[in-house]
């Protein structure tokens, strides 16, 4: 990415049509769930049921919820489901891919994580001790190297002065 077409700010909401996607699916099994309650009864039904509609309530948090990822000059800010982190670009590592389950994200590792077990855990898990909560409507790659980009233009910057 040419760090000189980067724009200063940037504001990226998660795909809605993916997350319309994993709504359908998680209202179908719930509806499902529903039907099998209504023949026979049991657990299954209702596990089918809990865990079904929760994806599908999610689902419909990051459809029209405030999730966002922010980019500017001096880091990135990240809301996901209420939840908000934010970072100096000279505080965290290179951002990289990396794959679980046909499932790919964009992983990081922050210079204030420490020794904990969790982030040695993650670490050896991901290759950093933390991830973005969403590629924001874009492929791992592409969102990867959005934020070495800017980055590596902050610390371009920093240098400077």
């Amino acid at each position: 990415m040419e760090i000189e077409l980067l724009p200063e700010k940037l504001s990226l909401r998660p795909s809605r049509l993916k997350w319309a996607g994993i709504f359908l699916i998680g209202a179908a099994f719930t509806a499902a769930g529903i039907m099998m309650l209504l023949d026979d009864g049991g657990v299954a039904p209702w596990l089918c049921i809990l865990f079904f509609g929760a994806v599908a309530v999610v689902a419909l948090l990051q459809m029209f919820g405030p999730s966002y990822l922010e980019l500017d000059p001096d880091g990135f800010e990240q809301n996901m489901l209420g939840r908000k982190i934010s970072c100096r670009w000279e505080d965290v590592s290179e951002f990289h891919v990396w794959s679980t389950q046909g499932n790919s994200l964009v992983g990081f590792s922050r210079n204030e994580d420490g020794e904990k077990t969790i982030e040695k855990v993650n670490r050896f898990i991901s290759g950093g001790s933390c991830s973005l909560g969403d590629n924001f409507g874009m492929s791992s790659m592409e969102l990867a190297d959005l934020m070495n980009g800017f980055r590596i233009r902050a610390l371009l910057r920093a240098e400077e002065n």
